[in-house]
């Protein structure tokens, strides 16, 4: 374990995500730009939000969007391996964010009380060896099919995607 990075499983079966992704059309990807436009540090991302709270707060008032149908059988077996590893709660927030080729996330901090009070899961469904993931002073790069728990409340964190491939990853 990397101070800010924990490593929940290295083999997570994507290939069902991996349909589903390939079925996202370009104008699904740029529907929802309420993150972008809250948040400028996401500029150079697009946003599926599959279980979501617009409000941020805590307790959430969850909403299952209108794609929460078209993931619902990926989810099962996710939400099976979180629960194994974290035990049963809920879920408050479930996002696919496409990251574009050559972007980046620059330097921020999220607040809230929801980012203090839960983990933060990321599972990487296309990636390379060229996306760096920074959060503190630790930097690595994630492999698909592997759950990342990042620990970075009231940490800096970022996003460099240096290849010319978009990055997506599932965030939970």
């Amino acid at each position: 374990m990397i101070n800010n990075f924990y490593n929940v499983t290295k083999d997570y079966d994507i290939s069902e995500w991996l349909q589903e992704i390939e079925t996202v059309t370009d104008y699904e990807w740029s529907k929802d730009s309420s993150r972008q436009e809250s948040f400028y540090v996401h500029k150079d991302t697009y946003t599926i939000p599959i279980v979501f709270d617009a409000t941020f707060s805590w307790p959430t008032k969850i909403i299952k969007t209108e794609h929460y149908a078209k993931y619902e059988s990926c989810l099962q077996s996710l939400i099976t391996v979180l629960h194994d590893e974290y035990g049963k709660g809920f879920i408050a927030r479930i996002i696919l964010t496409k990251l574009r080729a050559k972007g980046d996330i620059s330097e921020h901090r999220d607040n809230g009380e929801c980012f203090s009070r839960s983990p933060r899961c990321h599972l990487p469904l296309r990636t390379n060896d060229e996306v760096y993931f920074t959060v503190g002073s630790d930097t690595i790069t994630m492999a698909e099919g592997e759950i990342w728990e990042i620990n970075n409340n009231q940490r800096n964190h970022s996003v460099v995607n240096k290849s010319d491939q978009a990055r997506v990853h599932l965030i939970v």
